[in-house]
């Protein structure tokens, strides 16, 4: 996705996030960028794009046990390494809020702006 589409930055982290697609449940991959509007994760197997997901977002250093958000595959990149990209469809506002803050401090702290 080019920048000039991207309304919020994105940031590396070292999330983690487990997600389901209507055929499937995929445990504990790894986010490698994050923003409000979507992610891009590490996969095994990718998934077709427009692909409907439901993911559970683990964000290390918030009290929180984790953040539930809908998506669905934006992109995907079937040659080693995988990884697909999801644009965030839906949450509710107490995911939205902590899913900001946690963007908000890691810019503030440091954190690479992913490109």
């Amino acid at each position: 996705m080019s920048d000039e589409r991207r309304t919020a930055p994105r940031i590396q982290c070292d999330a983690r996030v487990d997600y389901g697609s209507p055929n499937e449940v995929i445990l504990d991959h790894e986010v490698q960028n994050l923003s409000v509007g979507g992610a891009c994760l590490s996969v095994s197997e990718v998934q077709p794009i427009g692909t409907k997901v439901v993911l559970f977002l683990t964000l290390p250093g918030t009290d929180a046990d984790g953040v539930e958000v809908e998506g669905e595959v934006a992109w995907c990149n079937d040659i080693e390494p995988r990884d697909i990209g999801i644009r965030f469809l839906g949450m509710d506002d107490k995911a939205r809020q902590l899913l900001v803050q946690y963007v908000n401090a890691a810019v503030e702290n440091g954190a690479i702006i992913a490109e």
